[in-house]
C-alpha cells in the first residue's frame, strides 16, 4: 500500500479495513444481512498520544464507535485508540 497521507490527531488511528467476505470458502454467496461486520483490520496511521497501537498492528475494533471514509478511493476507518480491543497476532 502506498502512504497514507493522513495525520490522527491525539489518541486516533486510522486502519484500513479487511475486505468483507461475500461468499464462504466453497463458493456459496452469502446474503449481505448474514455477511460480518467489518471489526478487523491494518493500522495505517497512528496520532501523537496513541501508546498501545503502531502502524502494521493488525487489530479487533469495535465497528459501532468507528467512523468510516474514502480517501483515494479507498475505504477506511477512524477512531480513538481505546475503542481497539485486540491487537492480534498470527503464531510463528
Amino acid at each position: 500500500m502506498k502512504e497514507l497521507k493522513i495525520t490522527p490527531i491525539g489518541d486516533r488511528i486510522v486502519l484500513k479495513p479487511d475486505a468483507i467476505k461475500e461468499t464462504t470458502d466453497s463458493g456459496i454467496l452469502i446474503a449481505s444481512q448474514h455477511r460480518e461486520m467489518q471489526t478487523r483490520g491494518v493500522v495505517v496511521a497512528v496520532g501523537k498520544k496513541a501508546k498501545h497501537v503502531s502502524i502494521g498492528d493488525y487489530v479487533m475494533f469495535q465497528n459501532h464507535v468507528a467512523t468510516k471514509f474514502l480517501f483515494d478511493n479507498e475505504e477506511f476507518f477512524i477512531f480513538r485508540e481505546l475503542d481497539v480491543m485486540a491487537i492480534l497476532k498470527e503464531d510463528k
